[in-house]
């Protein structure tokens, strides 16, 4: 009884604590409105392919749901070749590095309000979905794990809908 009490004490405390940090899964407002996971359909972009998809290349996308600190769902990113990177999403700028790390691509920033990662990338046609590495994907997100952001290559129209930028 002691043992449950404690317990049902513990994550009372525990759920105060990450709701006050701001890691509470989003309301259903600020879900992902995509309906359909990709993956089954798009392909993998893996090793050299990854590369060339990224390297030297500035893509436009738009994240799956709208960004707190900037107020969009936009953003540029160019990823140069000497494996630097130049983001940007409404007013803000952020630079650093990146790179291909297995099967994925890895984002790290020298801002500290831009917390970078690694995402596995698919495409369907001319458009490329982000997954994130971690277990958890998009906390909140309902029927499974969705992409988290989505670009084209700056240039190219989308192939996606609704189309992107």
């Amino acid at each position: 009884m002691r043992l449950t009490s404690t317990l049902s004490q513990f994550l009372r405390v525990a759920a105060i604590f990450v709701a006050a940090s701001g890691f509470a899964a989003p309301a259903h407002a600020g879900e992902p409105t995509q309906d359909i996971d990709i993956r089954p359909t798009g392909e993998q972009v893996t090793g050299e392919s990854l590369s060339a998809a990224f390297s030297g290349v500035t893509h436009k996308g738009s994240y799956a749901i709208l960004r707190e600190n900037t107020g969009t769902k936009d953003y540029t990113e160019t990823t140069f070749s000497d494996g630097t990177v130049t983001y940007n999403e409404g007013d803000m700028v952020a630079t650093g590095q990146w790179r291909r790390f297995g099967e994925r691509i890895c984002y790290s920033y020298e801002q500290d309000h831009m917390a970078g990662g690694c995402f596995y990338v698919y495409q369907v046609g001319n458009c490329y979905y982000y997954y994130g590495s971690n277990a958890a994907g998009i906390m909140g997100a309902q029927d499974g794990l969705y992409w988290i952001a989505r670009s084209v290559k700056t240039g190219e129209t989308a192939s996606c809908d609704p189309v992107i930028g």
